[in-house]
């Protein structure tokens, strides 16, 4: 059996400095998107706020770990431990009762642990032992096969001589015919070699999450039930645990948490189309403009890597013709993922058609930086020698997510404080 209680995780004033060591490195403090929040409706994308998005992932004690720092927690945390520092300045308290065979193997992670635990040397005859105090479900009580019974009956025995003064062992031994009376110390020794290894201790440990990610890959499987327990409760319980062991384990191939699609804001959404479309001929009541639907990108198929992208309205281009089509949405994603908007190939074969650019590219600083939300625009643009006729929630390109590199001696310190082409400087 194991029992753990009492977990203590990081403060946010604790995450908040080692937030800050993590950015040293590069001098990105400004790049950093946590914050402390002491109350989830002032959040105005929180979900209990009306919202759609809420930025924490799993609070800690009141900070709210950003998607930016969180991806490079996550980067980092897969580069080896030169760069993954941050970890060993993250600690977990927790209190664990536990066979001493489970603190056998614990044992051998001492590094970077500090352990307090109830004495079996000084303190082992404090109280009565019972078969509550030990570790014994997986045994077949049978007379023959198991002796568990009578050990425990042997430890109280020895307990309460240990605890007889030294006239009463005297009589005790001289009473039953001992050849020696045993003294205080000698009873204890008895107890202490007799003790089984599946006697239940609590120790209250104090952890990094370095030295709880090199336990779960190391344990995770094991055949003793204690270990199988143990990390799946840091997995259903330590703040981010479960996004970064996915993400050392299943790096690129991974879903993150910190990839989404969002809407505009309403305002957003009425001054774009309004704008945009009267440059481009179309005039649409601001009543419609308000009313109007928009559907999030999706994939058709689990197999599919692009997600497909529906105009907000119905349009005609000419041979010849192009609009800049406003799509009221914005893509949040970590900082080492991009998006790539991209043709549909329906529209190539069928009209000739095709985004200006090729292929877009959207950034993930492109929303909600100080100078632009993130609306995400797509001009499309009639090659062929036919009209081409798009109807309301049609596909008009896909979105693929993609991870990108960077060089070694990258010094990139600058912030985005806009939207299309704000970075052409």
């Amino acid at each position: 059996m194991i029992k753990i209680e009492h977990p203590v995780f990081p403060s946010s004033e604790q995450m908040d400095f080692i937030i800050e060591g993590m950015r040293n490195a590069k001098n990105s403090w400004k790049l950093s998107d946590s914050f402390k929040c002491t109350d989830t409706n002032a959040c105005q994308d929180c979900p209990s706020n009306g919202g759609d998005r809420c930025r924490a992932f799993n609070p800690i004690r009141g900070m709210v770990l950003g998607d930016k720092d969180f991806a490079l927690m996550e980067k980092l945390a897969k580069a080896g431990t030169d760069h993954r520092k941050y970890l060993r300045m993250m600690q977990v308290g927790v209190r664990i009762t536990a066979p001493l065979y489970f603190y056998k193997e614990l044992d051998t992670y001492k590094v970077g642990t500090v352990c307090n635990s109830c004495s079996t040397m000084h303190k082992i005859q404090a109280k009565e032992f019972t078969l509550d105090d030990f570790s014994c479900e997986h045994l077949y009580f049978n007379p023959i096969l198991c002796n568990i019974e009578h050990t425990i009956r042997l430890l109280n025995e020895w307990r309460v001589l240990f605890n007889y003064t030294d006239e009463e062992r005297k009589d005790y031994f001289g009473q039953n015919g001992h050849p020696k009376v045993l003294t205080k110390k000698e009873c204890w020794w008895q107890m202490i070699q007799l003790l089984p290894s599946s006697y239940n201790q609590t120790r209250n440990y104090t952890f990094t999450y370095e030295n709880l990610i090199n336990m779960y890959f190391a344990r995770r499987n094991h055949k003793l039930d204690e270990w199988r327990i143990f990390c799946q409760w840091m997995l259903d319980n330590v703040p981010y645990f479960k996004e970064l062991v996915d993400y050392i384990e299943k790096g690129d191939n991974k879903v993150s948490k910190g990839i989404k699609f969002s809407y505009v804001g309403k305002d957003e959404k009425v001054k774009s189309l309004k704008e945009f479309f009267s440059a481009e001929g179309f005039k649409v009541p601001d009543e419609e403009l308000a009313a109007m639907t928009v559907e999030l990108p999706k994939r058709a198929t689990k197999g599919s890597a692009g997600y497909d992208c529906y105009s907000p309205i119905g349009f005609c281009l000419e041979p010849g013709q192009e609009i800049k089509l406003p799509t009221l949405l914005k893509a949040y994603m970590p900082q080492d993922i991009f998006l790539g908007a991209y043709p549909r190939s329906g529209l190539g074969f069928k009209y000739y058609a095709r985004l200006a650019n090729t292929v877009g590219i959207v950034d993930s600083d492109y929303a909600d930086n100080e100078g632009n939300e993130g609306h995400i625009f797509v001009k499309i643009r009639n090659e062929g020698d036919k009209p081409m006729s798009i109807n309301p929630g049609d596909g008009i390109c896909q979105f693929i997510f993609q991870k990108y590199f960077t060089t070694e001696d990258d010094e990139a310190e600058g912030t985005r404080e806009g939207g299309f082409g704000s970075t052409d400087k």
